[in-house]
């Protein structure tokens, strides 16, 4: 049975935890402890693999960050959720998981300065870069090649608080 929204945001991604807490404590860890190096080793492996929590070092996992990717996934009625340090971490695993060799991206030309250094290298992997002004839907829609998988816009942008409406484009807008 589908539990309703207000109790997936308060039970989703909670487990019962070693001092007995009803919600998940905040884990504020770099790495675990572990009574033997085959069980420090298990843990790794599993967290790397991502088989099973394994909590070795709070960049692979964290129950913490477990809870929250678990709750969010429910929230949103997704299948999984990955949460990052960083927006700069977030925007960076979001291209390379959808860019490869050959690809277009199409970026707002007023993004964040080190998201703009970002896309300014990836040409070195093979990945085709153009930049347009994000406020003239046109001038996005122009650049659009047969190769472009991902057009990136901030809205609004940092630092320059350009605005691009994120609804549906009247239809034509984009070819």
């Amino acid at each position: 049975m589908k539990k309703k929204f207000h109790t997936e945001a308060v039970h989703a991604g909670e487990q019962s935890h070693s001092e007995g807490a009803l919600i998940t404590p905040i884990y504020q860890t770099v790495s675990f402890a572990f009574k033997t190096v085959a069980e420090a080793k298990k843990a790794i492996e599993s967290s790397l693999e991502k088989e099973a929590p394994g909590y070795a070092y709070t960049r692979f996992s964290n129950p913490t960050h477990l809870a929250l990717e678990q709750k969010i996934a429910a929230l949103e009625n997704g299948e999984a959720a990955l949460a990052a340090a960083t927006g700069m971490a977030a925007i960076a695993t979001a291209v390379f998981a959808l860019m490869q060799k050959g690809d277009h991206l199409i970026s707002a030309r007023g993004v964040y300065t080190s998201t703009h250094s970002l896309f300014s290298k990836l040409p070195a992997w093979g990945i085709e870069v153009s930049f347009a002004d994000q406020t003239k839907t046109a001038e996005i829609a122009a650049q659009i090649k047969p190769n472009t998988r991902l057009i990136f816009l901030e809205t609004p942008s940092n630092p320059l608080l350009d605005l691009h409406p994120l609804l549906p484009a009247p239809p034509g807008a984009w070819r």
